[in-house]
This record gives C-alpha cells, structure tokens and sequence, in this order.
C-alpha cells in the first residue's frame, strides 16, 4: 500500500482502475520481479476486495506469469560417467536404480533392501 501511495502520490483508496494498471506497468518496468509483484497485487486485492468492497477496479490488474527454467538433463555419457564413478557395484546398483526410476535423493535415501 505504501508503494501505490506513493506511486499515485494521494491516498490509495482513491485509486481507479486505470490507476492500478499503471502501477503494475511501472512496476513491471522498474524490474521488479515477477513474485515480489504478484504479491503485491495479492495485498492489493485484499485492501480493495475486503476492506474497500471495490472488486471491479482490479478486473484489469492480472498476475504475472514466472517462468520456470527447464531442468538440466544429463547425455548418456555423462550418466555413465556418473554411475562409473560410484566407489563399489554396490552404489554403482543404487545410482543405476535411482536413475533408471527416475527417483528424487530423498526418494533413494528411502530406499531399503528387503528379501521377499
């Protein structure tokens, strides 16, 4: 709220639509990342939705999309070099496993040989 006041330079429960707008845009141009953002506009809708029963000013006003880098994925050799290194076949079997399930290292650390 402090941010919008001072961005509007008046008190923010005056703010109209095009007003809330415009202060996402400059934020957006400021460089404000995408999170900090979103999470004002939470703020936001709650001061206007709950407090001032104003719903309509933040119909324009959307949440930013983040998105999300793609994981790295490791080339078969690079795999097999990872598998080779392990110290005995013991690990090089639980590598292989973990790898080959697809498992997270919580998930490997689970893990637990059992006869059946």
């Amino acid at each position: 709220m402090r941010r919008l006041a001072a961005y509007l330079k008046r008190l923010p429960d005056t703010a109209t639509a095009e007003d809330l707008r415009a202060f996402q845009l400059h934020m957006v141009e400021t460089g404000t990342a995408p999170p900090t953002i979103n999470s004002m506009l939470s703020g936001l809708k709650f001061f206007f939705v709950v407090t001032l029963g104003h719903a309509e000013l933040l119909v324009e006003v959307q949440p930013l999309h983040q998105p999300r880098p793609l994981p790295v994925v490791l080339s078969y050799d690079e795999v097999a070099r990872l598998i080779a290194a392990a110290p005995n076949p013991k690990y090089q079997a639980a590598l292989s496993v973990a790898y080959g399930a697809g498992l997270r290292f919580s998930e490997v650390c689970a893990l637990k040989v059992a006869v059946a």
